[in-house]
């Protein structure tokens, strides 16, 4: 199995919802955004796709939350806005852009260094 990995940013506020029940304050953060896909073999110029290939469509999804505040985005007013729904968001968006043998393994999302979510199918 053969796997690659890129990464993107994007600056967006957010608020989750606390164990009490009450949402915290909304607040900013430069989110990481990781994808990595996997093949059983490499395709003809020996690679599992080409990096600008996976990289365009994610750093595009990333554009259109950049400086957003997510709260706002119908999407995560009904799923939440924690990290790991962010990777959801990203992981439906890039499950429709793969060909051939190339598989999406996970997306991660990290809102600060050592905090991560990740969603795979």
């Amino acid at each position: 199995m053969y796997s690659i990995t890129v990464q993107t940013h994007f600056w967006a506020g957010h608020s989750v919802q606390l164990p009490d029940g009450s949402n915290e304050p909304v607040h900013n953060h430069n989110f990481a955004v990781s994808a990595k896909v996997s093949a059983e073999k490499l395709n003809d110029k020996n690679m599992v796709m080409d990096f600008l290939d996976l990289a365009k469509p994610l750093d595009e999804t990333a554009n259109k939350l950049s400086g957003k505040n997510l709260g706002r985005i119908e999407y995560f007013r009904q799923k939440g806005q924690t990290a790991e729904v962010i990777a959801e968001y990203f992981y439906e968006k890039f499950e429709k852009i793969l060909t051939g043998n190339v598989k999406l393994d996970h997306i991660t999302v990290a809102e600060s260094h050592g905090c991560t979510g990740i969603f795979s199918g």
